[in-house]
């Protein structure tokens, strides 16, 4: 029945939901190892001081992923986003990465455990967003790969049957990517 289906539909938009938060706290956490690394082991910037011990920076990863996670929240890259472009989303995903990197910046320095590198913090916010921008794009191109095979729709009730309403129908079936169907119109007539 309709209400099976609105549950079932509610049900997978949350598994890819969780599946989407999942990927970026892994990309976020392997970010800030990569970045450790990167800074420390590939010769790119000249290191003057002594490496600092691998745990120092493993004790603060937790945070970073916490940051990440809570700051795309809140920058709405866990809803859901049917309609927004690649590069829209991929713009919120910049955006939110430079406030993550600020917080997460100001949260290590006010634990005051150890004096971090800022190379790390540079290649960190690098390798993490472009991670983040390459899983979120070749998600999104998965899912309206399967869209437009008829997987995970939304049905859609067009409200009016004029000019504009058989505009908005022309839109949708221009875009199959999108996963919406129209049922149909609704009229007075």
């Amino acid at each position: 029945t309709r209400k099976r289906v609105r549950v079932m539909v509610k049900k997978y938009s949350q598994v890819f939901l969780t599946m989407l938060f999942i990927g970026d706290v892994l990309i976020v956490v392997g970010s800030w190892l990569a970045a450790y690394y990167l800074r420390f082991y590939v010769d790119v910037i000249p290191i003057y001081k002594e490496v600092p011990p691998f745990q120092v920076y493993f004790s603060v990863t937790f945070y970073a992923a916490l940051v990440w996670t809570l700051t795309f929240r809140a920058f709405g890259l866990y809803s859901p986003m049917r309609t927004v472009t690649k590069l829209e989303e991929s713009t919120r995903i910049v955006k939110a990465s430079t406030v993550a990197l600020l917080v997460f910046m100001a949260v290590v320095f006010y634990l005051r455990e150890y004096k971090y590198s800022r190379g790390v913090f540079i290649y960190f916010w690098v390798v993490s967003t472009v991670g983040l921008v390459f899983a979120r794009a070749t998600m999104r191109t998965i899912l309206r790969f399967f869209r437009r095979k008829g997987y995970n729709l939304r049905f859609i009730l067009i409200i009016g049957a004029g000019k504009l309403g058989k505009r908005l129908l022309h839109s949708i079936k221009g875009h199959p990517e999108l996963g919406m169907r129209v049922v149909g119109f609704l009229t007075r007539h």
